[in-house]
């Protein structure tokens, strides 16, 4: 009889160097100022953020994430609601096959196009669940307005005021693609 053991492995995203990262921006939004460095990857916020994307090679099962930051500035608090402003987002795109349809691809922001871009050939997607980092309570959950059922957002890890330094580990389950 064999036993198989499950493999569990670290992807490691590197932070200190800009290859394979792409920067996104929103239209009619300044986007974010992103320098990569020895001390790893400062983002620099004015007025609102834009994405930055670092597209994996091969299509892994994601068990969980853990991420250090230091922050440095305040958001607008959220009241009640889900927070529209996060600290962090971090985005996780898995595929599916959903595609952008023609009418899609001539209204949809170039954000969302390029994401649906970097599905591997003949696929496309099924959701992008965003993991956020803000004030609030912890454990929110919504799917992002207006977004048809592509954008799921959930509230992993809270900054209590005062606190710049914060580590953080989730753990997904099921894993996710």
């Amino acid at each position: 009889m064999k036993r198989l053991a499950p493999l569990m492995a670290a992807v490691v995203i590197p932070l200190g160097s800009p290859a394979g990262w792409q920067e996104l921006k929103f239209s009619k939004i300044k986007a974010n100022k992103n320098t990569f460095g020895e001390q790893g990857l400062v983002v620099a916020v004015e007025q609102s953020s834009s994405p930055l994307i670092y597209p994996l090679r091969d299509t892994l099962a994601v068990a969980g994430f853990e991420a250090e930051l230091e922050i440095d500035g305040e958001i607008k608090g959220a009241g009640d609601q889900f927070p529209e402003d996060a600290y962090l987002r971090l985005g996780l795109v898995a595929p599916g096959e959903r595609r952008l349809g023609t009418l899609e691809k001539m209204v949809a922001p170039a954000w969302i196009k390029r994401l649906f871009a970097l599905a591997p050939e003949n696929s496309g997607v099924d959701r992008i669940h965003f993991f956020n980092l803000a004030g609030g309570a912890l454990g929110q959950k919504r799917i992002f307005p207006n977004s048809k059922d592509l954008m799921s957002e959930h509230l992993i890890a809270v900054r209590e005021p005062g606190v710049n330094k914060i580590t953080f580990t989730h753990k997904l389950s099921p894993p996710l693609p």
